[in-house]
């Protein structure tokens, strides 16, 4: 039995609501508009873009479990929406769309959690 399956499904549908509320905006204000913002001071748009993605990808370590193989293969695919965010960021120069569309993500990966936990 994996932990997502152990967890209440009640907490997803709370997890879906602080996606919007708090993961999304909070994660965006400070990956995009502080580290990105700050980064593309010293370097190139790419740069700055892959940099801050690569930091924001890293971050999630902490609250990963399991072989490190799979703990690094997560971190791994965790750069790709992290991409998006981040060139959606540069594209708009507006830090509330990559909130929005970072809410979205994650309340979808919950969604799907709790769909799973409730069908068993």
């Amino acid at each position: 039995m994996n932990s997502v399956s152990r967890t209440p499904p009640r907490i997803f549908l709370v997890l879906i609501v602080l996606a919007f509320v708090l993961i999304g905006p909070g994660e965006e204000l400070l990956f995009r508009g502080i580290i990105q913002s700050r980064l593309r001071e010293t370097f190139s748009a790419p740069v700055g873009l892959a940099v801050a993605t690569a930091i924001f990808a890293a971050a999630h370590a902490g609250s990963l479990s399991g072989p490190t193989s799979g703990v690094a293969l997560t971190i791994t695919l965790l750069f790709f929406p992290g991409l998006v965010f981040a060139i959606t960021y540069e594209m708009t120069d507006n830090v509330v769309v990559p909130a929005i569309i970072h809410g979205l993500y994650n309340a979808t990966l919950f969604a799907l959690a709790y769909v799973s936990t409730v069908a068993g």
